[in-house]
C-alpha cells in the first residue's frame, strides 16, 4: 500500500530528537536492552542507518530511541512509537479490484441472498460510451447509478486478509457466493468479485485473479445487491 509505506518512512523522515541523554550504561532502563521495535530505512546499497525504540516515558508523551546503537539514548514524540508499529497486513496493498472504469465494457450481477441465480442483470457499454441494460430485458441505463457502482467498486478496500490459500470456501459462504459481479474489460479477461458470508459487519469476498479471501465494509453490499430497477433511467 504506497501511502502506508509513505507514512512509515515520513514517520521517521519528520521524528526530531526532543532531549539527548548523555552515555548511558544501563539500557533496559529506557527499554532499548531489548527493543520493542528497530526500524531500518536503506537508499539503494546505502543504509541509512537504524533505529530502536524503547520504552515510553510516564510523562511528558515521550518514547526512547536509540541511532545505530549510539552510545546517546534519545528521547523524541511518543507518536513515533505509534506511527512505526505496523504488521505485514498493514502494509500489503488493500486494492481488491484493479481496473480502468473507462476500459469497462460490460456489468454483470447474478445470484441471490440463498445462493439462487435470478434473472442475471446485465448492462453493456454503447459504442458512444453509454451505458444499457440487456438483460433480463432491454431498457435505457441511469448513467450516473452506472457510475456510481464503478466508484464503489474501485474504491473498496480490504479490511483484513483472512486466506491467502483460498483453501475451504464453504467457510466463507464463498462455495456458492450470494452475488457475483463480472465486469468485461476492453483491455484484458473478465473481472469477477465473489460475495460471501456477512459476519460483524464484514463481507468476505473473493475474486478470480487471485485465491485470497478478504473482508470489506457491508456497505459495499448495499452497491452490488441491487435490481434492475436501479438502473433503469
Amino acid at each position: 500500500d504506497e501511502r502506508s509505506v509513505e507514512n512509515l518512512i515520513a514517520a521517521v523522515e519528520e521524528a526530531r530528537v526532543k532531549r539527548s541523554l548523555d552515555v548511558v550504561e544501563d539500557l533496559a532502563a529506557y527499554g532499548l536492552d531489548v527493543p520493542s521495535a528497530t526500524i531500518r530505512l536503506s537508499a539503494g546499497d546505502e543504509s541509512l542507518g537504524a533505529i530502536a525504540v524503547g520504552k515510553q516515558t510516564p510523562v511528558g508523551g515521550g518514547v526512547y530511541v536509540r541511532r545505530d546503537a549510539e552510545a546517546e539514548v534519545l528521547l523524541t514524540d511518543a507518536s513515533f512509537a505509534t506511527r512505526i508499529d505496523q504488521k505485514a497486513a498493514d502494509l500489503r496493498d488493500k486494492t481488491i479490484l484493479d481496473f480502468d472504469s473507462e476500459l469497462v465494457t460490460s456489468i454483470a450481477i447474478a445470484g441471490g441472498d440463498d445462493g439462487a441465480a435470478p434473472a442475471a442483470l446485465r448492462l453493456e457499454r454503447g459504442d458512444g460510451g453509454a451505458w444499457r441494460i440487456v438483460a433480463p430485458a432491454e431498457y435505457e441505463a441511469d448513467q450516473a447509478a452506472v457510475r456510481g457502482l464503478l466508484s464503489t467498486l474501485g474504491s473498496m478496500r480490504a479490511v483484513e486478509f483472512l486466506d491467502d490459500e483460498g483453501g475451504d470456501l464453504g467457510r466463507y459462504g464463498l462455495d456458492v457466493p450470494r452475488r457475483t459481479l463480472t465486469l468485461g474489460l476492453a483491455d484484458g479477461e473478465p473481472l469477477e468479485l465473489r460475495i460471501g458470508d456477512e459476519r460483524e459487519g464484514k463481507l468476505r469476498v473473493q475474486t478470480n485473479r487471485r485465491p485470497t479471501v478478504y473482508t470489506v465494509a457491508s456497505w459495499v453490499a448495499d452497491s452490488v445487491d441491487r435490481d434492475v430497477d436501479h438502473f433503469r433511467d
